[in-house]
Parts: C-alpha cells; structure tokens; sequence
C-alpha cells in the first residue's frame, strides 16, 4: 500500500435530477411487489376522513420502501466499485456486507488515516403534482378549504404561465435572473461564498493556480471562494445568479413567466394548489404528512456539493475520487429521505385515528403493513450506516 499523504479537494459534477421510480395508483394494493402487504386494504372507505388517511399512509409507506431499496442498491454498488478499485472482496450481494468490507479496510487503516468527506444537506424539490393531487383528496374528505386553512405564504402551485408572486424553477439547466440554489455558471463575477470552479477574487480554501502579492487567489479556485467567483458557483443556500442554473432558481418580479412552483396567483395553472406549510385542519394535516412523503420518494434535488480529503492512503483517495459523484447521489438520497420515512414508519394504529374511527378495514390494512414498515426502517439504516463508513466513522 502508499502511504504517502494526499490532499485533495474535489467539487461534485451535476446531478441535475435525481428521481426514484416508484409505482402509485388509485389503490393501496398498487406497489409492483407489495402486493401481500397490501392485502386488506382494498375495502378501505376513502370518503371517510381517517379510512382515507390510512389509505395514504399506505401509499407514502410504500412509495419511500422503494425508494429507500433504490438508495440501499445505490450504495451497494459504490462500495463494491470503491472494494474493487482496492483489491477487496467484491462478492458481497447486499449493501451491508459490501460496505462492511469496505468498513473494515478503513479501520484497519485507522492509526494512519484520516477521511474528511463532506456532503452539503441537498436542496431538493419533492413531486408537488403527487403532493397537491394527494392533498386534494385529503382537504375533500376533511371538508376542509385549502386555501383558507393554509398557513400564510405557503400555498403553492404547479404553475406553467405567468405568476405574480415568486417563481421556483427546477431544470437541469436554465438561464436564471434571480437566487440560484444549486450550481450558477456565468460570465460574469458572482458574490459565491461556497464552492467555486473558476476564478475567485478573494481567498480560496482549495487550489488556486494563481495568486497575488497579498496571498489572494487571481486564478483558477476550485474550492470555496470567500469572495466574487467567475465561473461555476455551488451555493446549498442560494446566491444571485445572471446566468445558467443548474437546481432551483427563485424569480421573484411583479409578474414572470414561470415554469415551476408559483407561490401566488398563476394564469396557467398545471396542478392543483398544495400546502407547503401547516393546515389548520386536523384531518387534513395528518393526512397531509404522508402526501408530503409520497412525493419526496420522487426528488428533483440540486448538484451535490461535497468536498473530499484523503490522507495516509493514496489508493483510497484514489479510489473515492473516481467516484465521488456516486458517493454525494447516494449521500443525497439517504439525506432526503431520511425525515420522510422516519414520519410515516413512525405513525402507529392510535396516530392515525385520531380523525376518527379507522375501522376494522384500516385496523387490518395497518398490520397487513408491518412488514414494510420494518423493511423501510432497515433499509434507511443500512445507507445511513454505508454514509458514515465513506466518511470514516
């Protein structure tokens, strides 16, 4: 093995769209390969308030156990490729024992290596047609009026037409004259205060082919740039950009034309209007959490921003940087998802009666679920733990 030191910081390339394929229809039996746990839930009476929030427990539940699999087989094969690149054992078949492997390397390592791995919490839309179509459903059954129970500035459309209020744009790539969250590529010089790929006019926390007399960078900065940056800027928060935008960019004018989430009044309206915030309906907000996860198990999210350092083993950091962008797509993933399947694999039989009686054709559907509750919680474990194992821990 070489154990010279190596130091490297290392920008993750775009990953403009990141979706997890998931099948949903009108009825809890409707997941490809659930079938058995869906069983029972088939004479659910979905003009009842808690049958109905039942009936979308079950399809958020079911909708983030095949996403979390999609995640689960993500890191599976980023360990074997990492194990493979190392010479180790790349049998293993399952994302716990690949990245096992790959854990024990890392700690028999441990007295001369250091792994600092750092992936920024993503900036991630969920589905908002699968959002307010589900909410409708749920506002329906509650007699519940969305727009009027809606917490203030929260109510937003799927809009394509011209909106009076502010624009949230999601492409893979898109001219941008407002606040980029994700990476902004222009020719003119941006106030960056994050990653930078380009030329930095203050201090960069990278390399920097070029500097001054006073130690600023002149150069090209491929690190965080403290100051106005040339080129490709990645911001997790969000800068102004006037140029292109790779992730979410808000307009926010007296009228744009907008094709994206209109947080106002739109003129062509592609959806139905959803709540991003609270309702102030009680059996509407409880149905609408699990809306909110069924849509996050379809996540449109901007390029990762991470930052890698190797030291100890030139093999290793070798390794992690041809495939660094699969490392940040799965860290992403694992992320997103990890809020939304902790909210519904933690609703129980009582949480979701509270609107009322769920009868004993929800008493059934629940349990019939009690398998994939346990597989989803297993499952988000699993890429927790891989998560950890490519950062050292």
């Amino acid at each position: 093995m070489n154990n010279r030191s190596g130091i490297r910081y290392v920008t993750g390339l775009a990953l403009s769209t990141m979706l997890v394929a998931i099948a949903l229809s009108n009825g809890c039996s409707a997941a490809s390969g659930l079938q058995a746990g869906a069983q029972g839930c088939d004479g659910l009476d979905l003009h009842t308030e808690a049958q109905l929030s039942v009936h979308e427990w079950v399809l958020a539940l079911q909708a983030l156990d095949t996403a979390t699999s999609g995640v689960e087989a993500k890191w599976l094969k980023v360990c074997n490729d990492i194990n493979k690149d190392l010479k180790l054992d790349t049998s293993k078949t399952t994302a716990s024992d690949a990245c096992g492997v790959l854990k024990a390397y890392i700690a028999a390592e441990k007295a001369t290596l250091t792994i600092a791995l750092t992936v920024q919490p993503p900036v991630c839309q969920a589905d908002l047609s699968v959002e307010a179509n589900c909410q409708a459903q749920c506002t329906v059954a509650a007699n519940c009026d969305l727009k009027a129970s809606c917490q203030p500035g929260q109510l937003v459309v799927d809009c394509s037409g011209t909106c009076d209020a502010e624009c949230d744009v999601t492409a893979p790539s898109f001219q941008c004259m407002g606040v980029c969250k994700g990476e902004c590529t222009a020719a003119a010089a941006v106030m960056c205060q994050g990653e930078c790929s380009g030329t930095c006019d203050a201090a960069c926390n990278g390399t920097c082919d070029g500097k001054n007399a006073t130690g600023m960078c002149q150069g090209m900065c491929v690190g965080t740039c403290a100051g106005m940056c040339t080129g490709k800027c990645t911001v997790a928060a969000g800068a102004m950009c006037n140029g292109s935008c790779n992730g979410t960019c808000a307009f926010t004018a007296p009228q744009v034309m907008c094709k994206g989430e209109c947080h106002g009044t739109c003129t062509g309206m592609a959806s139905p209007p959803t709540c991003t915030g609270q309702l102030n309906c009680q059996a509407a907000a409880n149905c609408q959490a699990s809306c909110h996860a069924q849509a996050s198990a379809s996540l449109n999210c901007s390029p990762p921003q991470t930052q890698l350092t190797v030291t100890g083993d030139d093999n290793l950091l070798s390794s992690f940087q041809a495939h660094l962008d699969e490392i940040g797509t799965a860290m992403e993933l694992t992320l997103a998802l990890k809020d939304s399947i902790a909210t519904v694999a933690g609703q129980t039989e009582t949480t979701l009666a509270t609107v009322g009686s769920i009868g004993l054709a929800g008493a059934k559907c629940f349990a019939d679920q009690a398998q994939t509750v346990t597989h989803v919680q297993a499952s988000v474990t699993v890429s927790v733990s891989a998560s950890l194992t490519v950062q050292g821990q």
